[in-house]
């Protein structure tokens, strides 16, 4: 309704066929959806769908078969974006710390050529969650990465 948020779905009823869901939302107003609306609703919508026809045992029913898949798929692509998370997140802590590191050495300093590159790698491991893409790192300093980041990583000057 609006800019509300869905808080809980109450209960369910069939009219002329078509499932229809009473829903509460934030603001406390409660409203009857269609379940094709609520399919076509945002993730957050998807999963409390899903948790309602789950707590109610109905995703064993004919006409509940297909909220399974969708709830399903909810629920994959959440834990597939939440684990890309977390290795941006590791990938982006390694490379500050090797740009520190480098930073701080005597031999080096902030000024460094491989300090520079450290730096520059670190700042687009911040932008990948966001736009996509891999980081840049020339070949000597891509085998000095784990495995596990190498990943995201683009080799250059090779």
């Amino acid at each position: 309704v609006g800019d509300s948020v869905l808080d809980e779905i109450t209960e369910h009823r069939i009219v002329k066929g078509e499932i229809e869901l009473h829903c509460r939302f934030d603001a406390g107003e409660t409203e009857w959806i269609s379940m094709k609306e609520m399919r076509n609703g945002d993730r957050e919508d998807k999963l409390i769908l899903g948790r309602y026809a789950m707590k109610n045992r109905l995703s064993q029913g004919r006409i509940w078969s297909s909220i399974r898949n969708i709830w399903l798929e909810t629920v994959q692509d959440l834990l597939c974006k939440e684990h890309r998370a977390n290795e941006i997140d590791v990938l982006a802590k390694s490379l500050y710390r090797k740009w520190d590191d480098s930073a701080k050495d005597e031999a080096k300093g902030p000024r460094d050529e491989e300090t520079i590159l450290w730096g520059r790698a670190y700042k687009q491991s911040l932008e990948i969650e966001k736009h996509g893409g891999k980081v840049d790192l020339p070949l000597e300093l891509h085998y000095q990465i784990s495995l596990q980041n190498r990943k995201h990583v683009n080799v250059t000057g090779v």
